[in-house]
C-alpha cells in the first residue's frame, strides 16, 4: 500500500515537469527569431539615420554653395565648389541644378570674370565678340549723330548747325559660351559742301546726293544721316539685331541767310521728326517700330524735289535733288531709318529697338517680320531705349558725366554681369 502511493506521486511529478519546460529545439528556434527581429530593427534605425544624415549633408552643401557663390560675387575670389544631391554631383562646371524653387549655379574656378568689351566708332565701326563664358551680359549701344548743315559764304565764315543726336539703348541677355556676336558702331553723318554728294554714316545713315549747281546758293551745306549702332547674335544680318540705337538725321542748308534746322534725333522706339521749314516744306519723319519715316513734302509754287526717299528697314532715306537747291538733310539709320528732308528741311532720326516679347509682338510689318532670325531665348530684360533729346544719356567715353544725346560717332559696350 505504501508502495502504490509513492509510485503515483512520482508519476504526477513527471507530468508536471514536462508541461513547465522547453525542449532544446524550441529554445533554439526562439533565439533565431529574436535575433532576426533585432537585426531588422537595427537595420531600420540605421537606414533612417543614413537618410537623415544625407538630407542634412545636402542641406549643408546647398547652403555652402550659396555662401561660396555670394562670396565670389562679393570679392571675385573663386574657389572650387561641389554640390551633391541624390545621384548628381556638380563640380567645377557651368551647370545649374534645380530642386523645386531653388537653383544652384556652380562656378568654374579656372575661369575669370570677362572684361567689358567695347567698339568705339572713333576707332572702328565693326567687330565680332565670342562669348567667353555662359552668363548674363548687359548690352549698351549709342547711335551716331547726323551730319551738320548750314550756311556760309566761305569756309572761314561757315556756320554749321549740328545734325540730330544719336540715341541710347540698353538691356540684359543670357548668352552661352562660344556664341558669336557681331557689333556695329554707327558712323557720324558727313557735311556736303558746294552741292557735292556725300555718303551717309556707317551702318545705315542716308546719303546726300549731288545738288544742281547754282551760283547764288554755293554757300549751302547739307548733312547726311548718322548710322545706327547695334548688336547681332549668331549671324551678321539686320534680322538678327537684338538691340539698336538709332542715328540722328542730317541737317539741311537753307537760303536767305538761314542756317538750317537741326535733323531729328535718333533712338527711342520712334525716332524724332525734323522740323518743318515753313508751311510748304515739311521735314523728314522719324522711323518707328514697324516702318521707315516718311520723306519730307514740298507743296505750293516751289519746284518739287525729286529722288528723296523715306526710311526703310535699317536705313535712312537718301536726300534728293531740285533746281531750287536748298540742300536737304538725309535720314538717320536705325531699326527703321528716318525719312529724308525736302529742300531746306532736315532728315528724321532712325528708331531704336529692343528685342523683348512685347516689342516683338507689336512689330507689325508683313514684309520684314517673317525674316526674323532670333528665338525667344534672346529676349532682353531690364531694357530701355532713349532718343537723343534725353538729357541724361550715359557718356561712354567719360563715365563720370552724362550728356544730351550722342554728338559724335557711335559706340557699343558689352559687360558681363553674372
Amino acid at each position: 500500500m505504501r508502495m502504490t502511493t509513492r509510485t503515483h506521486q512520482t508519476t504526477l511529478s513527471l507530468k508536471a515537469s514536462s508541461r513547465a519546460g522547453f525542449t532544446l529545439v524550441e529554445i533554439m528556434v526562439s533565439l533565431v527569431i529574436i535575433s532576426l527581429v533585432g537585426v531588422s530593427i537595427v537595420a531600420a534605425f540605421t537606414a533612417a539615420a543614413a537618410v537623415h544624415k544625407r538630407d542634412l549633408d545636402n542641406k549643408d552643401a546647398a547652403q555652402q554653395i550659396e555662401r561660396d557663390i555670394a562670396s565670389d560675387q562679393e570679392s571675385d575670389a573663386q574657389g572650387e565648389v561641389a554640390l551633391h544631391v541624390g545621384d548628381y554631383t556638380i563640380n567645377g562646371t557651368y551647370d545649374t541644378y534645380t530642386e523645386g524653387s531653388r537653383s544652384y549655379s556652380v562656378i568654374d574656378p579656372e575661369e575669370s570674370i570677362p572684361e567689358p568689351v567695347i567698339l568705339d566708332g572713333e576707332v572702328a565701326y565693326t567687330s565680332t565678340y565670342t562669348v567667353p563664358r555662359t552668363g548674363q551680359y548687359k548690352l549698351e549701344v549709342w547711335g551716331a549723330a547726323g551730319g551738320a548743315g548750314g550756311y556760309g559764304e566761305s569756309a572761314a565764315s561757315l556756320i554749321n548747325v549740328p545734325g540730330g543726336a544719336g540715341g541710347y539703348s540698353y538691356g540684359t541677355v543670357t548668352l552661352q559660351k562660344g556664341e558669336v556676336l557681331y557689333l556695329h558702331a554707327g558712323g557720324m553723318g558727313k557735311t556736303g559742301t558746294n552741292y557735292n554728294a556725300v555718303a551717309g554714316g556707317e551702318n545705315g545713315g542716308g546719303a546726300c546726293v549731288q545738288e544742281v549747281s547754282s551760283s547764288n546758293h554755293s554757300h549751302l551745306r547739307h548733312g547726311s544721316g548718322g548710322g545706327a549702332s547695334d548688336i547681332r547674335i549668331g549671324t551678321d544680318n539686320l534680322y538678327a539685331r537684338v538691340i539698336v540705337a538709332g542715328g540722328g538725321g542730317g541737317t539741311s542748308g537753307a537760303g536767305n541767310d538761314q542756317y538750317g534746322k537741326q535733323g531729328g534725333a535718333g533712338g527711342g522706339l520712334s525716332g524724332k521728326s525734323a522740323p518743318d521749314f515753313d508751311s510748304n516744306r515739311t521735314g523728314g519723319k522719324g522711323g518707328t517700330g514697324s516702318s521707315g519715316g516718311a520723306k519730307g513734302i514740298m507743296t505750293g509754287t516751289n519746284t518739287p524735289e525729286t529722288g528723296h526717299m523715306p526710311g526703310s528697314f535699317g536705313s535712312g532715306g537718301t536726300s534728293g535733288t531740285n533746281d531750287n537747291v536748298w540742300s536737304p538733310g538725309a535720314g538717320g539709320g536705325g531699326w527703321y531709318g528716318g525719312g529724308a528732308g525736302v529742300a531746306g528741311t532736315s532728315g528724321g532720326g532712325g528708331s531704336g529697338w529692343l528685342y523683348t516679347e512685347a516689342n516683338f509682338s507689336s512689330w507689325n510689318n508683313a514684309s520684314d517680320k517673317p525674316n526674323w532670325l532670333l528665338n525667344p531665348a534672346y529676349y532682353l530684360t531690364d531694357a530701355d531705349t532713349y532718343d537723343g533729346t534725353w538729357t541724361a544719356i550715359p557718356n561712354p567715353r567719360n563715365d563720370d558725366v552724362t550728356m544730351i544725346g550722342m554728338a559724335g560717332e557711335g559706340y557699343v559696350r558689352i559687360t558681363f554681369v553674372g
